[in-house]
């Protein structure tokens, strides 16, 4: 076993060193800053984990990969890789975790990565990969449990996954699949990412019923596609849900779906949904929610009060929504990441925020502030006027303080002179009376 991760080594391996550990099994040189591998690093057939990821590798890897025939994990991952993926991936027949992720790998996934039927992970993503999925690559892999081909350009429809039964986490966002999504909506799935491709059809097609175990899902992400038809009539049974985003797509216009079970949900985006109507109340009990974004809608009315807790992006822009906003979202707002309250019928006081800010975050509200009448008292005041206020204001306090003093001291004079007077006069008196007596 050899590990040195995050050692800071740079520059290429040189030859004849790493080769000559014949029986190594583990090799972990991630994290570093190595340019290039030794020739004889593929003469290593005892590797059962070769870890090379967060590197600055580049150049293409070649058939010599079939050489590693007892390897169980190969993470090539953040790299500069290059050209193809070798048909030689087909003699790595005990391979568990494949990750050639965020590199430039191109072509087509080849066809003998379907002799790696031992895989439980496969991540592809952020590579320039095209063209079409191997056939059989749906029933290929009886153990996978986690895919991502995210950020390519692979073709592709939802029938190529709709015999991964066992498979947990599904991510293919950003490439060119089609078709219904019917398909993708496993049993066991956690993770389902169809986001930015060209699936279509009625969306209310997946139905919530026995074949998919709604309780499960965590992570639904279908944005960008052209999807139809209604939202989910039944999100409200995916209460483990935590992300949810179904911004822009083609639905029908309807009311905002019913979501006041979702009390795990952290993120939901129904941008550019064709939502129409009010946004219900219940959605003040979503404490968890850290975003949420209802931009390019129909909605109107009133906003609600809202889970302002753990908010921190919210992004209600484009609806005609009308009236005031809540004082505690107010109140909220100099906290938050981001805000967007354009382009709506709302009302609210400009002086509780800059020009800069009204005119970006609430443009086309009303402002309910006479004051607004004058623009210059919204100009933010220089270091200039700033310092001539300040030493004003020290001017004037020094002022008042000295009179008080001289008014205290004057005051004081006089209580002095009467106690004079009086103690003479007392004095007098006693004279008087004790020239009487004597």
């Amino acid at each position: 076993e050899l590990v040195a991760s995050g050692y800071s080594l740079s520059g290429s391996i040189p030859d004849t060193t790493i080769g000559k550990l014949t029986k190594l099994q583990t090799l972990d040189l991630s994290n570093n800053k190595i340019t290039a591998l030794p020739s004889d690093l593929w003469s290593l057939g005892s590797l059962k984990t070769l870890n090379l990821s967060l590197n600055q590798i580049s150049g293409s890897l070649t058939n010599n990969i079939g050489n590693f025939g007892q390897l169980e994990t190969f993470d090539l991952s953040s790299n500069n890789f290059s050209g193809e993926i070798p048909a030689a991936i087909s003699s790595l027949s005990s391979l568990r975790v494949l990750k050639l992720d965020r590199n430039w790998f191109q072509g087509s996934i080849p066809l003998g990565i379907l002799n790696c039927q031992s895989l439980t992970l496969i991540d592809l993503s952020l590579n320039k990969l095209d063209g079409s999925l191997p056939d059989g690559f749906g029933t290929a892999f009886s153990k996978l449990k986690t895919l991502n081909l995210a950020r390519n350009e692979i073709k592709g429809r939802d029938s190529d996954f709709s015999q991964m039964k066992s498979i947990t986490s599904l991510n293919i966002s950003g490439n060119l699949f089609h078709g219904s999504v019917m398909g993708v909506f496993l049993e066991m799935l956690e993770v389902i990412d169809l986001s930015k491709n060209q699936f279509q059809g009625h969306i209310s097609q997946v139905q919530f019923n026995s074949s998919y175990n709604w309780s499960h899902l965590v992570y639904l992400d279908l944005s960008e596609n052209q999807l139809s038809g209604d939202v989910f009539s039944n999100l409200n049974q995916a209460q483990n849900l935590k992300y949810l985003n179904l911004a822009f797509n083609r639905f029908s216009r309807q009311e905002f779906p019913r979501i006041d079970m979702l009390l795990n949900l952290e993120y939901l985006n129904l941008s550019k949904t064709s939502l129409i109507g009010h946004v219900p109340s219940e959605i003040a009990q979503l404490s968890k929610l850290h975003t949420l974004d209802l931009s390019d809608n129909h909605l109107s009315g009133q906003i609600p009060l809202l889970p302002i807790k753990n908010l921190q992006v919210l992004d209600v822009s484009h609806n005609n929504l009308s009236g005031e906003i809540p004082l505690s979202l107010l109140q909220k707002l100099p906290w938050m990441e981001s805000f967007n309250f354009s382009y709506n019928n709302l009302t609210l006081c400009a002086s509780e925020f800059s020009p800069e800010t009204f005119q970006t975050h609430f443009y086309g509200s009303l402002d309910s502030c006479p004051i607004a009448a004058n623009p210059a008292l919204f100009k933010r005041k220089t270091t200039k006027h700033m310092g001539l206020k300040l030493a004003l204001a020290l001017t004037l306090s020094m002022v008042c303080l000295l009179s008080g003093l001289l008014l205290l001291a004057i005051g004081c004079r006089r209580k002095s002179n009467m106690w004079a007077v009086k103690q003479t006069s007392y004095k007098e008196e006693q004279n008087i009376s004790g020239k009487g007596k004597f």
